[in-house]
C-alpha cells in the first residue's frame, strides 16, 4: 500500500513540476529543442497517468468504500 501511495504522490509532484516548467517556458522564449523535450516529457507523464492514475483511483475508491462500511 505504501508503494502505491508513493507512486501516486511522486506522479502528482511530477505534474506540479511540469506545470511550473510550462509556465516558465511559455513566459520565456521557446526554442525548437526545448519544445520537443517538453513534448516528450508530456507524453511520458500522460503514459504514467494512464498506468498509475488508474491504480491510484482504484485504491482510493476501495479505501473510501471501506471507510463507509466502518
Amino acid at each position: 500500500h505504501r508503494w502505491f501511495f508513493l507512486t501516486c504522490w511522486t506522479i502528482r509532484l511530477i505534474q506540479k513540476i511540469y506545470v511550473i516548467i510550462i509556465y516558465s517556458v511559455t513566459s520565456c522564449f521557446i526554442t525548437h529543442s526545448t519544445l520537443s523535450v517538453i513534448y516528450i516529457l508530456y507524453i511520458c507523464i500522460k503514459f504514467l497517468n494512464k498506468t498509475n492514475g488508474q491504480t491510484c483511483e482504484k485504491k482510493s475508491t476501495a479505501s473510501s468504500i471501506k471507510k463507509r462500511r466502518e
